[in-house]
């Protein structure tokens, strides 16, 4: 998830050349850590566990946290919109690691358990990747020097009118109709433009697709309300408000009825509110200007922790720590965060001290070679 860009004349023939911006990495940072967050409160059982005002809370940085996934899209989109480079050792480095990692906790897991180790359960692990961000990730990234032809080839009017359109058809309108049927207690199959069953949860093509021109078109259009920092803080505060406020009214329609929707879209990755919490976030970033070559070095372990995570968060007892509520609830979610995320940048360095020069062969294969 590099940020340089190289020159480019894609781009109305101007050649573009960005510097690298620490607070744009120290944002990664921050995405890589909700993450951890959103399943320490989902899959360690902390959300769910918690009472009273520390429920309360928890729920607000689980509004806050969800635009995580969506960050990483739309940083992506943000500096790849102008550059048609695709190379072939970004897609195979970032699959390498994670066979690498699944595997390694696979026989980790194997080990403490005292279980046997089946070859066919390492196969799965490997063919195809065990990962949704992966493979939509990897998608967009082949897919996206056609999506900016298309933006090259409209005005900042042209492109404005293309995101109000895709904002109402693939986040708006299904958001609306998914929070329909969380209310009507019913599934209603095909009214949704993303998907059979609804959006998803954010989860799909569409919203990874829509997310980069998202951040494509705060990179190619000019935004004058946005260069005042105080007006972008109180509107991230008004966007998480809004989500909290989203997710109470469908808490309280699931508790008045027998749903079976479990997903709140209260904090799907396609929800309005949600999309735009994380457009403010990347321009609030964009608008600090620092360097640091310890936040950028540090930055670069965020895809192994969005993986390696995923074996440690249940065996952390966050359920446990969450009913019981207090400040050391507070200090084991910090300190469990940044353990993570220390470990993941630790693993980040032994497996790219390997595996980089591997791939280091294919920095020179264009994954596609024409584009008109």
């Amino acid at each position: 998830m590099e940020q340089t860009i190289v020159n480019t004349n894609v781009i109305q023939g101007k050649e573009i050349r960005a510097q690298r911006n620490s607070s744009v990495e120290l944002l990664r940072i921050f995405a890589a850590c909700a993450v951890v967050v959103l399943h320490y409160n989902g899959m360690g059982g902390a959300l769910a566990a918690s009472k009273g005002i520390t429920h309360e809370l928890l729920l607000m940085l689980e509004c806050l946290s969800v635009c995580a996934v969506d960050l990483f899209i739309m940083i992506s989109g943000y500096f790849l919109c102008v550059t048609q480079k695709r190379t072939l050792d970004k897609p195979v480095y970032l699959l390498l690691l994670l066979w690498v990692i699944n595997i390694i906790v696979y026989f980790i897991k194997s080990y403490v358990t005292g279980g046997g180790i089946n070859p066919i359960t390492i196969a799965h692990i490997i063919i195809p990747p065990a990962n949704y961000f992966v493979v939509l990730y990897l998608a967009i990234y082949i897919v996206s020097p056609y999506i900016n032809i298309v933006l090259d080839k409209l005005s900042d009017k042209g492109r404005t009118y293309m995101v109000i359109v895709l904002l109402l058809l693939f986040s708006v309108y299904p958001t609306l109709i998914d929070s329909y049927q969380l209310v009507m207690h019913h599934e209603f199959m095909g009214i949704s433009p993303v998907g059979a069953w609804g959006q998803q949860h954010g989860y799909t093509i569409v919203g990874f697709s829509l997310c980069y021109v998202l951040g494509a078109w705060l990179r190619l259009n000019s935004f004058k309300w946005l260069k005042q920092n105080w007006r972008i803080i109180c509107l991230i505060a008004i966007a998480i408000a809004g989500i909290y406020l989203w997710y109470k009214v469908e808490e309280y329609t699931v508790l008045g009825g027998a749903s079976k929707l479990i997903e709140y879209n209260a904090l799907s990755y396609s929800n309005p509110l949600v999309l735009l919490l994380t457009f403010l976030l990347l321009s609030l970033s964009l608008n600090i200007h620092f360097k640091s070559s310890f936040v950028n070095i540090l930055a670069k372990s965020t895809f192994v922790c969005y993986i390696l995570h995923l074996s440690v968060v249940p065996f952390l007892r966050a359920g446990d720590f969450a009913a019981r509520g207090g400040l050391a609830f507070w200090l084991h979610l910090v300190l469990s965060v940044l353990a993570i995320y220390i470990v993941s940048w630790i693993v980040w360095l032994v497996l790219d001290w390997l595996l980089r020069p591997i791939v280091k062969r294919l920095k020179n294969i264009s994954l596609i070679s024409q584009y008109e």
